[in-house]
């Protein structure tokens, strides 16, 4: 099995204090909720939301698993995903929350 992290931590000096993945695109839905439909479309279920807030984003659907060690910037929530889904998938697909333009279709 394949799972997928979507990476959502960070302090969003760039946004104000406010979180990427709570950004909206234009079809009023969070970002983050259009990469987590996303990955649903290509059958990939086994999704957590790597962020050390889980009150942010528990309401999107998957679990939010915070860092094991936070202050070390994506790296550490690469290791939060890995160790999470360890013993559980074969591989770990890892994005960040941000990819707005991002789709099921794969290019042929």
């Amino acid at each position: 099995m394949i799972a997928a992290a979507i990476l959502a931590g960070g302090r969003a000096s760039r946004w104000q204090g406010r979180p990427k993945g709570l950004a909206t695109l234009p079809d009023g839905r969070p970002m983050l909720a259009h990469t987590i439909a996303a990955l649903r479309a290509v059958g990939l279920d086994d999704i957590a939301v790597i962020a050390n807030d889980p009150t942010l984003y528990l309401h999107l659907g998957p679990p939010v698993v915070p860092d094991l060690r936070p202050g070390n910037g994506p790296l550490g929530g690469i290791e939060a995903a890995l160790a999470h889904f360890q013993g559980r998938a074969r591989a770990v697909l890892i994005l960040p929350c941000d990819l707005p333009s991002l789709t099921p279709a794969v290019p042929g």
